[in-house]
């Protein structure tokens, strides 16, 4: 093959995956600004008084753009939630993923947990939540599922890092309860907590999860225990 067929062909591919390429950080964009748009929008009117047409003129363009992204409300709001939750998950995530569990790891994982849960817009979407889901309980459905859900799973493999699974899972359920309540109080007040109220907090958790001065000692132990167990 002669050297300028093959030298057209080369350009032409680079040139495809250019093309390709800023698509996808146009439909990335766009998805972004609708998921942005749609945040508040159920925010500021609720979930039944947010319209997909009126998502579609803040958003400007044709209405077929936002359809293309999402092809009901119902999975837009999905969308804005897993939004959400990724946002805290990344947030948390130098703790979250640590390889072995640790009580300064667990207080720094709490405080900034509880702080990220306080902000105006997690409060705000769990008014919206708590207010809408009595007549459209998918509403209810979908946060528990991408919200509650996937934090609790998150917050069990953490404690799991240090304890047998029984253990860990008592653990995580308690500081679940502990840490919702505490958030509950906040909505409630309609006012946001300060930093030494979450940290009078956390540590007074800390102090009645009760976990024993030589917990790394009996992890440990079970460990070896564990490794024995394997080489026979």
């Amino acid at each position: 093959m002669p050297v300028a067929s093959v030298n057209i062909k080369v350009y032409q591919s680079v040139s495809m995956d250019k093309c390709t390429s800023k698509r996808e950080e146009n439909r990335a964009r766009r998805r972004a600004a609708i998921l942005s748009i749609a945040h508040q929008g159920f925010l500021d009117n609720g979930y039944a008084a947010t319209s997909m047409s009126a998502i579609a003129d803040k958003l400007g363009g044709s209405k077929t753009t936002l359809w293309s992204h999402f092809s009901s409300k119902e999975e837009l709001f999905n969308a804005v939630v897993e939004d959400l939750v990724a946002k805290l998950e990344n947030d948390l995530r130098d703790v979250l993923d640590v390889d072995r569990f640790s009580v300064e790891a667990l207080r720094r994982l709490l405080i900034r947990l509880c702080a990220r849960l306080m902000t105006p817009s997690a409060i705000g979407l769990t008014r919206l939540v708590i207010g809408e889901a009595g007549r459209f309980p998918e509403v209810g459905e979908v946060f528990f599922r991408n919200g509650i859900t996937t934090l609790r799973a998150r917050l069990l493999r953490f404690f799991e890092g240090g304890f047998p699974p029984a253990r860990a899972g008592v653990l995580m359920e308690l500081t679940m309860c502990a840490v919702q309540g505490f958030r509950f109080s906040s909505i409630v007040r309609g006012q946001a907590l300060t930093n030494s109220e979450i940290e009078t907090f956390v540590d007074c958790l800390l102090e009645n999860l009760r976990i024993p001065a030589d917990w790394a000692d009996r992890a440990a132990a079970a460990d070896s225990v564990s490794d024995n167990d394997a080489d026979d």
